[in-house]
């Protein structure tokens, strides 16, 4: 073995990777930031987690009561009763907390049934909850005199519940993610592939216009990714028996409106890519914070103002939150609209910028 030869072959490696800066940003600088994003969501409490108190008239521990949820960052409104309801569907309140009549008597909260109506589509959020409930009313009773014991929290769930488990749970957000990240990759792709081999440069000197190369390649992608989506729902539905509250044609409509938006937008980004070690890195700065941002692991809702902001920009948010709704909350096509709007509209803005990018040279 020649050591010499195996220094220079080294050595042109090295200085392939130092021209190339895009990949230097991507071994030095996307893990730091990927890892100090995961490390701020994993340690950030969660934000905005707010329950209703219906308590009876006169109830003397109302101020108490409300400054012990506090104390372990659960926000309280009084409510009427008949307001729990709409107030969980709305998502103004993830909890509402019923006070029995029984129970006027500070000391009567020893072993008393207590009512949790939860919202129960995300069962991070429900569980952190009961915990916190349970805590206060733990603080609650040591506060009362002779009030050892501790009341029964009963809980209820507006959507999912007791016969969801987790998987059930996660589905709309594996869909949503296998169905854009794949289509994402394949889009990017082959059209890069199309690029390079001269296909493209072909087409441009042609009669067609830009807006139909775009549009006809998407249509050519689709179909696979049509496809697949199917295969990732039936397999969900009948093999792993996932269980789903609204229409099947409608989650399929939804992965239909994700399709054409990692399509449109894997087309745009095949643009800045010389080659597809280029193309793969657009995962980790595209794909990952979604997974990350999107409500696959935590709730939109409760993560900090400022990356709710990066979450609103981001088509997989919207994907999310309509297939939670149609398989959890078992929500129509009128309820989801605004999301498969929000979807339309990225589509639409990732065409504009991929036929606007379509004749730029790489860099």
């Amino acid at each position: 073995m020649a050591l010499d030869r195996v220094f220079a072959l080294a050595l042109r490696i090295i200085q392939q990777f130092l021209r190339d800066k895009r990949t230097l940003a991507l071994i030095f600088i996307v893990p730091v930031v990927v890892m100090g994003l995961l490390a701020y969501l994993i340690s950030s409490p969660n934000q905005n987690l707010e329950i209703g108190l219906s308590l009876p008239s006169g109830f003397p521990l109302e101020k108490v009561i409300q400054q012990n949820l506090e104390t372990y960052g659960l926000k309280s409104r009084i409510i009427a009763q008949e307001e729990a309801i709409p107030l969980l569907q709305k998502g103004e309140i993830q909890a509402a907390l019923f006070i029995p009549p029984e129970a006027l008597n500070p000391s009567s909260l020893k072993g008393a049934e207590i009512k949790v109506i939860l919202e129960g589509s995300d069962p991070s959020t429900t569980s952190q909850i009961m915990e916190k409930l349970s805590l206060a009313f733990r603080d609650l009773i040591s506060q009362i005199p002779g009030g050892a014991g501790f009341p029964n929290l009963v809980p209820e769930f507006l959507y999912g519940g007791e016969g969801f488990d987790i998987v059930d749970y996660l589905a709309p957000v594996f869909i949503s993610f296998f169905v854009f990240f794949f289509v994402f990759l394949l889009s990017v792709v082959s059209f890069l592939r199309e690029r390079t081999r001269g296909t493209m440069e072909r087409l441009l000197v042609s009669p067609i216009e830009r807006g139909e190369i775009i549009l006809g390649y998407a249509l050519g992608f689709l179909i696979f990714a049509l496809i697949q989506s199917l295969i990732v729902l039936l397999f969900g539905i009948y093999v792993l028996g996932i269980q789903y509250r609204g229409s099947l044609w409608l989650v399929y409509l939804v992965n239909l409106f994700v399709i054409f938006a990692a399509v449109s937008l894997g087309i745009f980004l095949s643009s800045f890519a010389r080659n597809e070690f280029q193309a793969i890195q657009f995962i980790p700065i595209v794909i990952i914070p979604q997974a990350l941002l999107s409500g696959f692991f935590w709730p939109v809702e409760q993560l900090a103002p400022v990356l709710r902001v990066f979450s609103y920009a981001m088509p997989m948010t919207y994907a999310t939150w309509a297939l939670k709704g149609v398989m959890i909350k078992g929500q129509g096509f009128g309820e989801i609209l605004v999301f498969l709007l929000a979807l339309c509209g990225f589509t639409i803005f990732f065409f504009l910028l991929a036929g606007i990018s379509i004749k730029r040279a790489p860099e």
